[in-house]
């Protein structure tokens, strides 16, 4: 049963895969189009949802294009603008 659901799993993950268009250096993880890969402590990747995010030191947020981190990851910053918050990663799937 155990590996049943395994097969299972992978097979839903590979066909979701087909709609997953960015993929992530080393050709290991993708996200979904529309999305920026960030790399995370762990070695892996996760997605940041928005095109061309700026991947915060913290390993956990993003910001848009054009604004850059706060010291704590959790704002965005940019010259003559208001502060916004900064976007929370979601995980990127793995190919292997």
């Amino acid at each position: 049963m155990r590996t049943l659901l395994l097969l299972l799993g992978v097979t839903v993950a590979l066909m979701s895969a087909k709609q997953l268009t960015v993929l992530c250096p080393g050709g290991i993880w993708v996200c979904p189009s529309g999305n920026t890969c960030c790399p995370e402590n762990n070695g892996q990747y996760g997605c940041c949802p928005m095109t061309n995010a700026v991947c915060c030191s913290d390993q956990q947020h993003c910001c848009p294009s054009g604004y850059r981190c706060d010291a704590t990851g959790l704002k965005c910053n940019r010259q003559n603008e208001a502060t916004i918050p900064s976007m929370q990663k979601l995980a990127a799937i793995s190919m292997v």
